[in-house]
């Protein structure tokens, strides 16, 4: 203990931020690996920041440090089969196979590439993020610890929106951006589910203290979304409050209430506070304001079009663009075709363009098969008679649908926040199937045969 705090005392004296992180550092090793669901929660927090300050140019390396530790505990907890830990493709095999066969495609789209390298980087970025899927889906096994994943998601949404408003806005216009997640689109794409998951956490609180924490935090969370002035971040939050409406069960009249107070806030900002310029931004859907997304969309339709089966190979698009802008196409911003290595600013164009039909097939039948998992498991929590918990897992599957729909102007298919609503979405089954586990084996007291068959069924 003494040589530790010598150790420590030495990396402080020449540097504060490197003594202050390996202590944090240190901690997240421990908590990983004595409760895996304590390290994803950990984990969440972190996967907000792109940028810490003292760490320019390596938060990336920080996140897939932490990332590398959580995979080793979910190593370690998969092999002790005491604990319990739920593996994925083995409940689920065609999410599963899906999850896999989209990443292998990926693997297989070097054989074809332009430019292998590419291919290697995407393979990477996308692995991580199907690992991570896994690990949400082994990680979070009762009802407190998916209370605890949407508490750190909440927060740690919370805390990149309100970084905006405290160190101020992106680039040198009035667009609210954060030194966590410094593009206002993707910040506004991780504030949908935010906001989301922070309306259904506050729905099944009980704490006054702990509603006005989430009160106070929604509100922000809120102002920050709107000040991105995202256009996306206004279709995904209209595509979120829609999934409300719909999937909100016994909480359907209250989302319609939360719907409209964030509908009036966000009317209120555009409407008194924004500027002229932000007002005609978020009104503006038009080619000639979409910062060349029409063109590179026109683009990506063309390379599929020429590949419809393989695509261009993952991680391409932008190598193989500027072959497809210069032959009988009509373009309003060439320079960003043809000049700017600049991704296709649509998730589902970019895997149609790089991975082809077969990879928008796969990444379509996760997302469908997690969403439809997340739902089953819900209704059995509901029949359980654990209400609070089958509330809180509705807001899972609604904050996702909100997040993909955003990606209709990001090409983000690698987002680590995206992999841990879709692998925190698919634990919900997980959950279910150990509650009805436990209640099978002890049973509550008078409990009538019929009930106790009920139970059962819940489980199945």
């Amino acid at each position: 203990m003494i040589l530790a705090g010598i150790a420590l005392g030495l990396i402080s004296a020449r540097s504060a931020i490197a003594g202050l992180a390996l202590p944090l550092a240190i901690l997240f090793v421990g908590a990983a690996f004595k409760d895996l669901a304590l390290g994803v929660a950990l984990f969440t927090v972190l996967a907000f920041f792109q940028l810490i300050p003292g760490f320019e140019g390596s938060s990336i390396t920080l996140v897939k440090a932490a990332g590398l530790v959580l995979a080793a505990a979910w190593i370690v907890a998969l092999a002790d089969r005491r604990g319990g830990i739920r593996f994925l493709p083995r409940d689920h095999i065609v999410v599963g196979a899906a999850a896999a066969s989209f990443w292998l495609w990926g693997v297989a789209s070097a054989l074809w590439a332009i430019d292998v390298s590419e291919v290697e980087t995407y393979l990477s970025r996308v692995g991580q993020g199907v690992l991570l899927f896994l690990i949400m889906y082994s990680a979070l096994r009762e009802p407190k610890h998916l209370r605890l994943f949407v508490w750190v998601f909440v927060f740690g949404g919370f805390l990149a929106g309100a970084m905006g408003l405290v160190y101020g806005s992106y680039d040198s216009g009035d667009r609210l951006g954060s030194f966590a997640i410094s593009d206002p689109n993707y910040l506004a794409a991780a504030l949908i589910p935010t906001l989301v998951l922070d309306a259904f956490l506050f729905m099944t609180t009980r704490s006054p203290l702990s509603r006005t924490v989430l009160a106070a935090m929604g509100v922000m969370t809120a102002i920050s979304l709107f000040m991105t002035q995202s256009r996306g971040g206004v279709v995904g939050l209209g595509a979120a409050i829609l999934a409300a409406i719909v999937l909100s069960g016994p909480a359907r009249f209250r989302m319609v209430v939360a719907s409209l107070l964030i509908s009036a806030c966000g009317i209120t900002y555009y409407g008194v506070f924004a500027s002229q310029d932000a007002r005609d931004r978020i009104t503006n859907f038009s080619a000639e304001a979409s910062s060349g997304r029409s063109d590179l969309w026109t683009v990506a339709l063309r390379e599929f079009y020429a590949h419809p089966l393989n695509g261009v190979g993952g991680g391409n698009f932008v190598v193989a663009k500027p072959a497809y802008a210069t032959d009988n196409v009509n373009l309003t911003r060439l320079d960003r075709v043809v000049d700017d290595p600049v991704v296709t600013h649509n998730t589902y164009l970019e895997i149609l363009a790089e991975l082809g039909f077969v990879g928008i097939v796969l990444f379509g039948l996760l997302v469908v098969g997690v969403l439809g998992i997340g739902m089953s498991g819900i209704w059995r929590l509901q029949r359980l008679g654990l209400g609070d918990a089958a509330l809180l897992g509705r807001g899972l599957p609604i904050a996702t649908i909100g997040m993909l729909a955003a990606y209709m102007f990001l090409s983000a298919q690698y987002e680590k926040n995206l992999w841990l609503l879709l692998g925190a979405t698919a634990a919900i089954a997980c959950i279910a199937r150990r509650v009805t586990a436990q209640v099978l084996q002890a049973p509550p007291a008078g409990a009538s045969p019929a009930a106790y068959s009920a139970l059962a069924r819940a489980g199945r």
